[in-house]
């Protein structure tokens, strides 16, 4: 508990698990939520992306939307009630958002 306080108190934020040496892509970053406590994209599409749930598989998103159009998506979100995708908007900058759909274009499906 200390260690926590003492961390929030000289960094000025909260602890955040750090990502593993192999992540490097900081769209991929911001997917595992290791961006920002508020932003984890794995949580419900999965690490893998395949989609679980009422969450949808972002390995073919691509198939149905383009690049402009994803980003729209996660700004604004999508759908309604519980099983909606919450907007981002403002929890994110454009710039991570642009990362973000850099990185789901390089975890595209072939088939």
């Amino acid at each position: 508990m200390h260690s926590l306080i003492s961390c929030i108190f000289i960094t000025g934020f909260a602890c955040h698990k750090q990502p593993p040496a192999d992540v490097t892509d900081p769209g991929q970053r911001l997917f595992l939520g290791y961006v920002t406590k508020e932003v984890n994209c794995s949580r419900c599409h999965g690490e893998d992306a395949l989609g679980r749930d009422k969450a949808p598989d972002l390995t073919k998103v691509f198939k149905k939307y383009d690049a402009d159009k994803i980003a729209e998506i996660i700004e604004e979100g999508k759908g309604l009630g519980k099983e909606a995708m919450p907007p981002f908007e403002g929890k994110v900058t454009e710039e991570d958002i642009e990362n973000l759909v850099k990185f789901l274009q390089t975890i595209q499906s072939t088939d």
